[in-house]
């Protein structure tokens, strides 16, 4: 009887439960079919376990019958390897064991064997705090865990702006390692991966890259609504942000969103919005809000506008 070693992953505190696949289910080599009627199950017996290790707990026998295709065994709660043997018994009241056992020798094969589960540790994974890069940055520093000589770590590129160019992690494998080439506003998403054995953790950073203000010149307060549309004469529900602060300026009323021009109306060369409706005065609570948390002011409009440069 063969059981396959089984390996569960362990941060090092609490509890695992591994499930155990079990031996296919037996066919008799007289009738193919007749030994699996007769009632019987797969009992395990612990032979060793790592030291100051609980013991095992098995799941109950009508879980681990001769046609069951796995069972789990819990209470795992230290690192190290637990071996275990497996036999195939019949229920209290069924046939007689020697019955079984001609069966499985009648099969070239024998009913018990041994198998182990190994507890492997699991270094968790930290990708260090989201960044926002200044204008005009176009590479940073990434800053992972170390994951340990018995570990190896890896960067990978989750998402980028659409349309931007994959940015060059310079060493993918190295915790704390720089990455360039981020060279288009928006956000990009990093992950940083730690693998101890079959054991994996991941977590995820983003990178938000601030664009380039208009000629240049660093924006103290900037939206842009044609971050989110470039279609002709569409109401207009959100600016977004460029200053990095991550709150948008956001209008759901649909009587109140303005209209966006991209090509009939330009100011300075930039598409504009029309507001022509007075719900769009102060009055009203301003033609856009952003709640930016208490006592916090992104932007204060003191008075009505008629048309708006997008950027």
């Amino acid at each position: 009887m063969t059981v396959p070693n089984t390996t569960i992953c362990y941060t090092g505190s609490g509890i695992v439960t591994a499930t155990v696949p079990l031996p296919a289910v037996y066919v008799g080599a007289v009738n193919t079919s007749y030994l699996q009627t007769f009632p019987g199950k797969y009992d395990f017996t612990l032979i060793s376990k790592p030291a100051g290790a609980a013991n095992p707990v098995y799941e109950s026998d009508n879980l681990r019958t001769f046609t069951s295709t796995s069972t789990t065994i819990s209470n795992l709660d230290k690192q190290g390897e637990y071996v275990f043997r497996i036999k195939a018994v019949p229920d209290a009241g069924g046939v007689d064991p020697r019955f079984i056992d001609k069966e499985y020798a009648c099969s070239g094969t024998s009913p018990e064997g041994t198998f182990s589960i190994f507890v492997s540790p699991q270094v968790n994974s930290n990708a260090g705090s989201n960044q926002t890069l200044a204008t005009g940055a176009s590479q940073t520093s990434l800053n992972g865990n170390n994951p340990g000589v018995s570990s190896t770590g890896l960067w990978t590129l989750v998402s980028k702006p659409a349309g931007a160019s994959d940015p060059v992690i310079v060493n993918p494998s190295l915790y704390n390692t720089n990455v360039t080439g981020l060279t288009s506003s928006g956000t990009y998403t990093f992950r940083w991966t730690i693998t101890t054995g079959t054991c994996s953790s991941f977590s995820d950073l983003t990178v938000n890259v601030s664009a380039p203000a208009p000629g240049g010149v660093t924006a103290a307060v900037w939206y842009k609504a044609d971050a989110i549309t470039s279609a002709d004469n569409t109401l207009l529900n959100q600016w977004n942000d460029q200053m990095g602060t991550g709150y948008n300026l956001v209008q759901a009323t649909i009587t109140l969103q303005p209209t966006f021009s991209n090509q009939n109306t330009l100011a300075n060369f930039n598409p504009t919005v029309t507001f022509n409706s007075t719900g769009h005065g102060t009055a009203q609570g301003g033609f856009m809000a952003a709640d930016p948390g208490s006592g916090k002011e992104i932007i204060d409009r003191a008075k009505e506008v008629s048309i708006l440069p997008v950027k």
